[in-house]
């Protein structure tokens, strides 16, 4: 979930901080009962929405924060570094913009006022003060590796270069791909690989990013066509993240005093992974038969 930024992309409703905060309390509201799904609010900051910094304070005050995301979505650096792939997401939303349209837009989003490294150290000393894990999104220098480190972020979301997602797990940081970004074949922005990156052991977590089945599908696909250890790439969709986010105590393996939440995958025709059974807290919530 998405702090709203005041971008030039198609309107969204679900970023507007209104319903960011009915979802807020909505999701706070599970902690008390019982449901098939834990969820969890990742707060995704844009470090040109200035004025949402209070409303991410107040809800970390408030314990309703699990995950935060300091993200940077400035034209000519981070995902967006070529700007012809700016240019062109930008034109797939609006259609009707004229090249001189989008020129002007660069500019004004590059001279946007943005959160410096001493507000982003006092969000990232609050959020300690609340055990909340902290990521960096698309980073793409060593020097933005070393300025995350000192503030204290534990996660890198994305690295732009195979080069930089080495230099993030040297340093200590959890390395987060996209898997759309395997079953793609690469970035659609152009950057860096999760396959390769994978292969050269710089990712620790997988996540769907925009489209949730291909967690399960891309971790087949990487020990089929990569020959990967199937444990190691299902370590990066259960423990690696937990631990991540400061929950692996809890959530992520099977161990004696942790949650009891199973999936069950089989393969249809040795090529098709499916879920086949559910347990939440060790109580099965879901099974089907894809074989009858």
């Amino acid at each position: 979930m998405r702090l709203k930024k005041n971008w030039d992309f198609s309107h969204k409703p679900i970023r507007d901080p209104e319903n960011v905060q009915r979802f807020v309390k909505l999701i706070a509201d599970t902690h008390s009962k019982s449901h098939l799904i834990r969820h969890r609010f990742h707060a995704r900051l844009e470090i040109d929405r200035l004025e949402e910094v209070g409303r991410l304070k107040q809800y970390m005050k408030e314990k309703k924060v699990h995950l935060i995301s300091f993200m940077d979505h400035t034209p000519g650096q981070g995902q967006y570094a070529d700007l012809k792939i700016y240019r062109d997401t930008i034109k797939s939303y609006n259609h009707h913009l004229s090249n001189e349209d989008i020129d002007q837009m660069i500019v004004k989003h590059k001279n946007k006022k943005r959160l410096g490294i001493v507000d982003l150290q006092e969000i990232a000393v609050e959020a300690s003060r609340h055990h909340i894990a902290i990521a960096s999104h698309d980073d793409d220098s060593i020097e933005k590796l070393e300025m995350n480190a000192r503030i204290g972020v534990n996660i890198s979301e994305f690295p732009t270069r195979l080069n930089i997602a080495q230099e993030a797990k040297k340093k200590g940081f959890f390395t987060l791909a996209g898997a759309p970004n395997i079953l793609l074949g690469g970035s659609h922005s152009g950057n860096l690989s999760a396959a390769e990156a994978i292969q050269h052991d710089a990712i620790d977590i997988l996540c769907s990013d925009y489209y949730p089945p291909s967690l399960l599908h891309a971790i087949f696909f990487m020990h089929k066509n990569y020959g990967t250890n199937l444990v190691d790439m299902m370590n990066m969709l259960t423990i690696n993240p937990a631990r991540a986010v400061k929950m692996g105590h809890e959530l992520g393996s099977l161990s004696e005093g942790k949650k009891a939440d199973l999936l069950v995958i089989e393969m249809i025709d040795d090529a098709f992974p499916v879920i086949t059974t559910v347990m939440v807290d060790g109580d099965p919530v879901m099974r089907m038969n894809y074989r009858e």
